[in-house]
Formats: structure tokens, C-alpha cells, sequence
């Protein structure tokens, strides 16, 4: 008998399904829901005589509200919160609006660093023109970034009543460094989606290439930002919008996402 017939026999008898089954129905792979078994996100799933996992329909619903969570943004260890409060019966709405609104105050503080970043660059830019005409511009490689380079490490900004910030000359703020994570398979455009990525991370990022089919703990990370598609790009943490969808990384979903803000 064929696995395509043993599974639509297990559809047929009782509504349970085998893992890949279960896994086209909602868009993941098979390993994430192994990954989602194994933390405890989803039940033990019961076992055919021949050793094969099966599922029923509570735990295809299970899985597309925790896909339904990762959209919203939330970690699996708050998804895990999440679907214990549901387990007892109690209404995790509350707990839910909490994590968002922590999640909007992180969004915010990154926000205020991108604007602080912008006004630097744009008083540096004024000064441009001026750095060029000084002594020993004709022999610098690029006087605007010699200027940057023999800088000190850079003030902390403060701001006006208006949220316009204050910056003392053309310091540079210091900022930390951001981690992209780009995750492959060898597909035909996983090597497009690399060299993508590549082209648009400044100095300032640190690209890692994760490759699915060789790293175990590529998978778990994966999972774990609610990947459920390769390529896909993950900055600082979270997953890129464009890869939320079949659309895939693209130059203006990922300097969306920051991957051009590395600089």
C-alpha cells in the first residue's frame, strides 16, 4: 500500500491524518511540526501499528492558531503561554495584548534609533561639501568616511521638545550590530536570496547563512521565527514581512525590514 493510500484511509476512518498530510494542510514543513511535538506545543501524537506519527483535526487546528500567533509576532515560548492558558480554560486575550504592546514599545525604540540614525547621516551629509575643500582632503581615500573613522566612538543623542534630535557637530551614534539570518535549502532561489542580502548588508551587519538540510539547530531556529517557506530572512530576531508570504525576499521587503540600514 502507498503512503498517498495509507494516508487517505486514515482520512477516511476517524479524521486522522499522517505528518506530511498534516503538514501540506497548513503550509509547514514536517520538521517544524516534529519541532512543535518536541517542545511540548503539540500533543504526543498517536502512533500506526507500523510506528507512523497520525494526528486528528484538534491538532491541525493547534497548529494554525500557532502559525496564527507567529504572525502576530509572538515567540514560542509566549505561544507556549498562550496555548497553556487555552489548555485550562482560561481566556488568554489579556496576556496576548501584553506581549503585543511590549512588542510595539521594542518596535517604537527601534524606530527612534532609525530617526537618530537619519538626522546623522543627513548633518553629515550637509558637511560634506566642506570636508572635501579642507587641507589633506586630495589625499584622503574618501574624506567624509576618514572623517567618521578618526571620530571617537560617538555621543548619545539627546532631543528637542519636538523629538528632533540633538547632535553636537556630525558625531556618530554607535550602534549595535544586526544579525540577519538568511535560511536555505538549496532551492533555486536560496543562492538569489544570499547574494541579495549580501549586496544590500553594510559593515554593520552579520550575515549568516543557515542551511536547513545540514544544521538540526537551523530548523529549531527556524521554527522558532515562525519560518514556514525557504529562502527566508530573518533581521534581529524576526522575520521579514516578504517572507510571510509567497512573495519571498525582495530588495524593498527586506530594506523594510532594516537589511539596508546596516551602514
Amino acid at each position: 500500500m502507498s503512503a498517498e493510500n495509507e494516508t487517505r484511509i486514515y482520512a477516511a476512518t476517524g479524521g486522522s491524518v499522517r505528518i506530511g498530510e498534516l503538514a501540506r494542510a497548513v503550509g509547514v514543513n514536517p520538521k517544524t511540526v516534529r519541532y512543535y511535538e518536541g517542545i511540548g506545543l503539540l500533543p504526543a501524537a498517536d502512533r500506526t501499528s507500523a510506528g507512523y506519527r497520525v494526528y486528528n483535526d484538534s491538532d491541525v487546528e493547534r497548529v494554525r492558531f500557532i502559525k496564527a500567533a507567529q504572525w502576530l509576532g509572538l515567540r514560542l515560548d509566549e505561544i507556549a503561554e498562550v496555548l497553556a492558558l487555552r489548555d485550562a480554560d482560561q481566556r488568554p486575550c489579556g496576556y496576548v495584548r501584553g506581549v503585543l504592546h511590549e512588542h510595539v514599545a521594542d518596535i517604537d525604540e527601534r524606530i527612534a534609533e532609525l530617526q537618530a540614525m537619519r538626522w546623522n547621516l543627513l548633518r553629515l551629509e550637509e558637511k560634506a561639501d566642506r570636508l572635501a575643500s579642507e587641507p589633506g582632503a586630495a589625499s584622503a581615500s574618501c574624506p567624509l568616511i576618514d572623517h567618521v573613522r578618526a571620530s571617537e566612538s560617538g555621543v548619545e543623542l539627546t532631543f528637542h521638545s519636538d523629538g528632533s534630535p540633538s547632535v553636537p557637530g556630525v558625531e556618530v551614534m554607535t550602534m549595535a550590530q544586526r544579525q540577519i539570518e538568511v535560511f536555505t535549502t538549496g532551492c533555486p532561489g536560496c543562492a538569489d536570496a544570499v547574494a541579495l542580502v549580501e549586496d544590500m548588508a553594510g559593515p554593520g551587519c552579520e550575515v549568516h547563512v543557515r542551511d536547513l538540510r545540514s544544521d538540526s539547530s537551523a530548523v529549531a531556529k527556524a521554527a522558532d521565527y515562525g519560518v514556514t517557506r525557504v529562502p527566508a530572512v530573518v533581521v534581529d530576531g524576526r522575520l521579514a514581512d516578504c517572507c510571510r508570504t509567497t512573495q519571498g525576499p525582495t530588495r524593498e521587503g527586506l530594506a523594510a525590514a532594516g537589511v539596508g540600514r546596516c551602514s
